[in-house]
């Protein structure tokens, strides 16, 4: 039986119920998921076009997962929209590779 693996890569997002912005683990219960990506791919390259994927399909601009930033003197045109994905995209190399590492995936 394999080790569970916990998984933590924390973005910014909000909790509608709580009514709050919160630190959302978007990397929590994922272990299966990885597994059946790296069973997919020949390669670490391959497996992270997956995770790319995999990562956009949920978290690129769905409302869900969204906030809205701005600075402290609020202006409207000012506001951006910031999607969990866009969080992770700017780490993604470093997420596969946690995720590679702390898994302890190869591939031949």
């Amino acid at each position: 039986m394999r080790k569970k693996v916990k998984l933590e890569y924390y973005v910014l997002n909000f909790d509608f119920n709580g009514r709050k912005i919160i630190n959302y683990n978007v990397l929590s219960n994922w272990e299966d998921a990885i597994r059946k990506m790296k069973k997919k791919s020949n390669s670490y390259e391959e497996f992270k076009e997956l995770l790319m994927r995999e990562f956009k399909y949920r978290y690129w601009g769905k409302a869900e997962y969204e906030i809205i930033a701005t600075g402290l003197t609020f202006r409207e045109e000012y506001a951006a929209k910031i999607d969990v994905w866009s969080q992770i995209e700017p780490n993604f190399n470093i997420v596969a590779d946690y995720i590679k590492n702390t898994m302890k995936l190869e591939w031949k």
